[in-house]
């Protein structure tokens, strides 16, 4: 190869880590979060805690058994999605934690989905999935909504898209 074509092999290169890199920051994702409570924060260098939820050992028959191939049903996946997650939400909720890394690893791992089927079809609102509120003495109505903040979205995303 010629020093022309090297040179022009290098700055290819460099074109296209520098488009990878404006994508994995494109504020075109975070359209999938508007207002979201977690946006607002600053995590720089943060210590991502364990997860206290053993999911390696849930049941996720829930999501199995509903969300089937090859069509992968919108409706059916979602909701089964919604009624594994929705008991998990606060813990699936911190940022701080890598609960919904985990969570997500497993159901694709289990269910054998492809990549980013969850993340493209289920969303509910702008800040995630509405789960109904926890059964109590003292129920005001209130929805609880899964969120994420952008650089952890961002994380799965790619994680389910390229795992």
């Amino acid at each position: 190869m010629g020093s022309n074509q090297i040179k022009c092999c290098l700055i290819l290169v460099v074109l296209l880590i520098f488009i990878f890199t404006s994508l994995l920051t494109s504020t075109s994702i975070s359209g999938l979060i508007y207002n979201s409570q977690c946006l607002s924060e600053r995590r720089l260098l943060q210590v991502v805690k364990s997860c206290p939820i053993d999911f390696e050992h849930q049941n996720y028959s829930i999501i199995t058994s509903k969300c089937k191939a090859p069509k992968y049903p919108v409706n059916p996946c979602c909701s089964a999605l919604k009624e594994f997650a929705c008991p998990f939400a606060e813990e699936l909720d911190d940022a701080t934690n890598d609960c919904a890394n985990r969570m997500f690893q497993y159901i694709k791992h289990i269910g054998h989905y492809p990549n980013g089927l969850f993340a493209s079809v289920c969303q509910e609102g702008q800040g995630g999935l509405l789960c109904p509120p926890k059964k109590s003495k003292k129920n005001n109505g209130n929805r609880k909504i899964i969120t994420c903040d952008h650089n952890l979205l961002t994380f799965l995303v790619l994680l389910v898209w390229f795992v």
